[in-house]
């Protein structure tokens, strides 16, 4: 958990309406993963999604070099 309220308001100097608009705004289009917790004041992140998604882009990433391994062997056999 973040706290969030106060961190962004110093850094982005806006109210607090505006934080959470904008923070609605970017867990709506998927830019962050989380909750707000409005009675905390803490943005919650998700760090599940985030990992999955790296998860699954490293094991893309696995299966194209193994392709590229068993290509390359079959040249050279």
């Amino acid at each position: 958990m973040l706290p969030m309220w106060s961190a962004v308001l110093q850094e982005l100097n806006i109210d607090v309406c505006d934080v959470e608009s904008l923070l609605v705004q970017c867990i709506l289009d998927n830019t962050i993963h989380g909750r707000i917790d409005q009675v905390n004041q803490l943005l919650e992140l998700d760090y599940q999604k985030r990992g999955g998604a790296r998860y699954t882009a490293l094991d893309k990433w696995t299966n194209q070099l193994n392709s590229l391994n068993q290509a390359i062997v079959s040249k050279l056999t």
